[in-house]
């Protein structure tokens, strides 16, 4: 859950746009935005069962730099 939410966070500013982002990568800051939703009215059992959930999730990453790198 933190690493999603170093993501959704990141203070550095970035040229690309919500909309930018794959698919996958929509629902997961979907997931992160409807967490901090569901935790701001004050719905502790939806805010659980995504926690939960993110809590579940795996991430790659290192394939995903692969196609950014150089040749």
């Amino acid at each position: 859950m933190q690493a999603i939410q170093q993501i959704c966070e990141d203070p550095e500013p970035v040229s690309h746009g919500y909309m930018d982002l794959t698919p996958e990568a929509r629902g997961i800051v979907d997931m992160h935005r409807s967490f901090k939703h569901a935790m701001a009215t004050g719905d502790y059992n939806e805010a659980q069962e995504l926690e939960e959930e993110m809590k579940l999730m795996r991430f790659n990453w290192g394939n995903q730099r692969k196609h950014m790198e150089a040749p």
